[in-house]
Formats: C-alpha cells, sequence, structure tokens
C-alpha cells in the first residue's frame, strides 16, 4: 500500500478511455499505467511501465476484435508497424495501441497489446507524449549490435530472427546493427575492430558456443585496452560496461535456461528490449601461465568431455550427435586418475543444495554486489577459505558456474549454484559401476532425486581450483611431466574439458572465478506459481469482495 501511495504521487495524467468500447478510467504515473472499469471500479489492472514495450496512435475508432474498422497500424503485422514519436502524431490519430510484454506460464513472456481511444480527443496527444517521453528516460538499448550464427544446433538462427526477433525489435524502435558470421571465431575477431562505444548492448543469436565467443572477445579487448595481463590468472579484470545478451538457437541453451529459465526466443527479446539486466560470474582457464578461455556455464572433464569430443566426428546428426555420442561414453564406461587442489568456501556442511535457488532478486548475489562496491579486489572472508586436496578415479568432474539448466537436465548440473555469488561449484563423481553411473545420470537430467544423496556424488563450492590428471596409473605421474607420451598413448588415460560447449583438449588447467564480471540482460528465473498466477492481468487486480 505504501507503494501506491508513493506512485500516486507521482501522476501524470487521469482520463477516460474506451478499451473494448466500455469506458475505463486510466491513471498514468511515472512508474505504472493502471485502468479499470466505470461498471466495476473495484477491478484494476496495473501494467508497470518497465513492461510496456510500445505505443503506436491509430486512427482507429473501433476495438482490436473488429477487422472492418482498424486503421492500417492494427491490420499489419508487428514488423511494419512503427512505433510512436510523440512530435509526429498524425492530426487523423483517435486511439493509440498499446503493446506489453505479459507473463506467460512458469518462465516465458509473450506480446500482447490493448487500444486505448479517449473520450476526450484533445487528451490523446497530452497521453502519448506523457508515456513516451517516460519510456524514453528509461535504461533501456537504442542500439544493438547483434551476431547470427548460421551453423550452430539446428541452423535455425537466421529464421528465428527475422520471424521472432527483428519484429519486436522494429517495433520497439531499436536500430540493430546485424552480422552473420561465416567461420568459427567471426565474431570474436570482428569484436576486436568494431567500435563499440556506439553500441548499448551485443546480441549473440545462437547457441552456447557463440554466445562463448562474444564474451571471450569482449572480455580479452577490454584487458588488452586496460593493458592488463590476461594470461595472470590473479589479475583483477576490468569488468566491461557493456552488456551481453543471448537469443537461443543452439543444442542446449544453457545460457539462456539458466537466466530466463526458457530457451524461447521471445522472452529473451522482450527481456532485452525492457532492458533488466543482472550480473554474472566469470571463470577463468590457464594452463601453466596461458588463458585458455573464459567460462560462463560449464566446464567439464570426464564423461562429458569425452562425449564432446565424440560428436564433433558426427556434426552431421545435429543435436541428436549429443545422444548417440552420450550412450556410447556410457557403454565405454571409462575413468581417468587425477588431483584436484579447491579453494573451499566454508558451507558448515549444510545440504544447502536443496532448498537453495539463485532466482530473481537473488539475496544471495545481491549482497555480493554491496559487497564489491565497497572492495576493489577480494571480498571474500580469508577464514572462510580452506585449501582441499582430493585425489582418485573420477567418472567425471563437473564445473557448474550457474546452474547449467537446459532441456536434457530439469534443474540443472547443480541447481543451487548462484550466477553472481563469485564461486563455482564443482560435482566429483567419483569411478562407480556403469549402473550407478547411469542412475547418477538420470537423477541429473530429470531431478525426481538428489544426484547428491549418492555416495559416489560429492559437491564443493569453490573459489579456485587446479587440476592435475595422471597419464601413468601404475606411478600415478602427472600428465604435465610425461613428456615422452604420444599424444595417442595420452588420449587413452586422459580426457578432455567440455568448456561452453568447446574442447579444450589441455587436460591440466587452473581455473578461478571472477565475480560479476559481466552483465547480461535478464531478470533472472522469476517463482512463478502457475496454480494461483491469472496470466491474463498484469500487476494485480482487486476484486470486489461479497
Amino acid at each position: 500500500m505504501a507503494e501506491d501511495k508513493q506512485d500516486l504521487n507521482h501522476i501524470l495524467l487521469i482520463n477516460t478511455f474506451y478499451i473494448r468500447n466500455k469506458r475505463h478510467r486510466i491513471t498514468l504515473t511515472k512508474n505504472s499505467i493502471c485502468w479499470e472499469p466505470e461498471s466495476a471500479p473495484d477491478l484494476c489492472t496495473v501494467l508497470p511501465l518497465s513492461e510496456v514495450i510500445a505505443i503506436t496512435p491509430c486512427d482507429c475508432n473501433g476495438d482490436q476484435t473488429s477487422r472492418t474498422i482498424q486503421c492500417h497500424h492494427c491490420r499489419h503485422s508487428r514488423d511494419q508497424v512503427s512505433p510512436a514519436i510523440s512530435e509526429l502524431v498524425p492530426l487523423q490519430a483517435q486511439a493509440v495501441r498499446l503493446y506489453y510484454a505479459i507473463r506467460v506460464g512458469k518462465y516465458r513472456w509473450s506480446l500482447t497489446s490493448i487500444l486505448l481511444r479517449p473520450v476526450e480527443l484533445n487528451v490523446l496527444r497530452e497521453f502519448i507524449s506523457n508515456l513516451q517521453a517516460t519510456l524514453n528516460g528509461l535504461n533501456r538499448p537504442k542500439k544493438l549490435l547483434i551476431f547470427i550464427n548460421p551453423f550452430g544446433g539446428k541452423k535455425q538462427a537466421p529464421k528465428i530472427f527475422k520471424k521472432k526477433v527483428s519484429p519486436l525489435l522494429h517495433l520497439a524502435g531499436i536500430v540493430a546493427h546485424v552480422i552473420v558470421t561465416q567461420r568459427a571465431n567471426h565474431a570474436k575477431d570482428m569484436l576486436q575492430e568494431l567500435d563499440l562505444k556506439q553500441f548499448d548492448g551485443i546480441i549473440c543469436v545462437g547457441g552456447d558456443g557463440m554466445f562463448g565467443e562474444l564474451l571471450n572477445g569482449l572480455i580479452v579487448r577490454i584487458q588488452r585496452e586496460e593493458n592488463l595481463d590476461i594470461n595472470d590468472p590473479f589479475t583483477f579484470l576490468k569488468r566491461p560496461t557493456i552488456p551481453l545478451g543471448v537469443i537461443p538457437a543452439g543444442s542446449t541453451d544453457a545460457v539462456a535456461y539458466s537466466s530466463n529459465g526458457t530457451n524461447d526466443p521471445v522472452t529473451s527479446t522482450l527481456l532485452i528490449i525492457m532492458g533488466d539486466q543482472i550480473n554474472v560470474d566469470i571463470s577463468s582457464l590457464h594452463h601453466e601461465g596461458t588463458l585458455l578461455r573464459y567460462s560462463i556455464s560449464f566446464l567439464a572433464y570426464g564423461y562429458f568431455g569425452d562425449t564432446l569430443f565424440e560428436s564433433e566426428k558426427h556434426r552431421w546428426m545435429g543435436p541428436k550427435r549429443y545422444s548417440w555420442s552420450g550412450f556410447k561414453k556410457v557403454l565405454q564406461h571409462r575413468s581417468y586418475d587425477g588431483e584436484l587442489q579447491l579453494q573451499v568456501v566454508n558451507m558448515n556442511n549444510s545440504p544447502y543444495w536443496q532448498h537453495d535457488r539463485c532466482q530473481a532478486g537473488c539475496s544471495v548475489c545481491v549482497k555480493v554486489k554491496e559487497k564489491l562496491k565497497n572492495s576493489k579486489s577480494q571480498f571474500f572472508d580469508e577464514e572462510k577459505l580452506r585449501w582441499l586436496t582430493v585425489k582418485g578415479k573420477f567418472m567425471c568432474v563437473n564445473v557448474a558456474t550457474v546452474s547449467c539448466k537446459c532441456g536434457m537436465s530439469r534443474e540443472g548440473i547443480s541447481p543451487c549454484a548462484h550466477r553472481g555469488d563469485g564461486c563455482v561449484d564443482v560435482v566429483v563423481v567419483s569411478r562407480c559401476s556403469r549402473f550407478n553411473y547411469i542412475r547418477y545420470l538420470f537423477r541429473t537430467s530429470f531431478h525426481n532425486q538428489s544426484p547428491f544423496d549418492l555416495n559416489f556424488v560429492q559437491l564443493y563450492r569453490v573459489r579456485e581450483f587446479r587440476f592435475s590428471p595422471y597419464v601413468s596409473e601404475g606411478d600415478r605421474t602427472p600428465a604435465a611431466t610425461c613428456t615422452g607420451v604420444q599424444d595417442s598413448q595420452r588420449r587413452l588415460v586422459t580426457s578432455v574439458w567440455n568448456c561452453d560447449g568447446e574442447v579444450i583438449t589441455e587436460p591440466m588447467i587452473h581455473v578461478r572465478v571472477h565475480c560479476q564480471l559481466i552483465s547480461l540482460f535478464s531478470r533472472g528465473i522469476e517463482d512463478r506459481e502457475i496454480e494461483n498466477s491469472c496470466t491474463h492481468c498484469i500487476g494485480f487486480c482487486k476484486k470486489k469482495q461479497g
């Protein structure tokens, strides 16, 4: 109620409009627009202005369900409609169409609209002017650099952009500079040359591999401009000021799933238009003082590394190559000998994975963000960090910077992983029987039971870690010292790393987390209760009691 009273203090306009040929009292404030029918004043719909996509003046004199009296704006598809400019409101305009984003189901967003026709025509220009000025004052992107990967996933990225993304950007008045990539690392190379100051965001239409290109290209460029040593894992990296975004069109789309809860391209596009941003951790991979790559979601050694390496031989199969390659690796049932050195964050041995989830407005990530403002290097209490060594034979070592939720894992590799807490979750699966490993895979995929209840699965939340594989099982010789071992022999007893869908052939790595290094266009995963929510209402509804 306090927020409602505060919002009323910023009223810009109150007047009567027709909505579907019924009189409504509309109140426009600096934060929201609400409408209530005169026949039922206790029923009020509140729409935050942050969820308004565009307004378009019309010469309609009827409602959206009557085709015969609709103007050309309402008859045309949204890619043919130009956004409204208050200074150029046509004299014949009799109404305004309001386009806004609406929540659908548990995670998705969709676009809808209503036609507002004022009872007094002289109010229209003032209404459009106030509303457009307020929208212009929001922190939203106005010009975007967009890379499209025509080769990833099912090769649908160009079609997705043309049919679903471009019309929404045009409607919102966003200028898009589009580049269709022609080869691997094309986007990464382009980011080293382009003038990024003219853009408000960099967007990827593709999968996790394509997004990884943008991520690595942007971070490397910023550090070189600041003369920082990217090969030193302890360098305090400069945070890019330009945000990144992803419109999913890949095979797994873990980045989109982990940040929005869905891989729906319309949802991602609407969130980009609305301009909401979250800060996300980035992990750097080094080998013997050389930067290998930056990672934002998934890092895996063993089973998932072998699966990715094998799948590259079957790219002609499309996304099905991962299932086929994974099945083959389950039959082979290979384990790898190695050593993990983990800088563990003290969690007091609590089963935090059971209840802790990183959602929109996550208190854990918000607290870390506040600490970062007061600390330029280290925000962890050193007393809560300790080094732990884990040795043995591993079926796989999975590292989750975010939850790594995707279509093949309902809750992700580590459902409790936070996007901005300065840590990664390391899941160590020790050698076990083939049956038990299949149990782990099924639990990780469907989460009908927790995979962390299995006695051969351990979960560690760490700030930094080192992994050293062993080439020889007998004398446990570190891989780095076996210079005489041929690659073909070495591949029999060592795996590769799967880094956001890209193969890292060097098994011995040093990983360090860079807390909230980048901004991502997203609101985070919203906790919606479908059973008790009304997807046709925005904000809240006040219904007459009794």
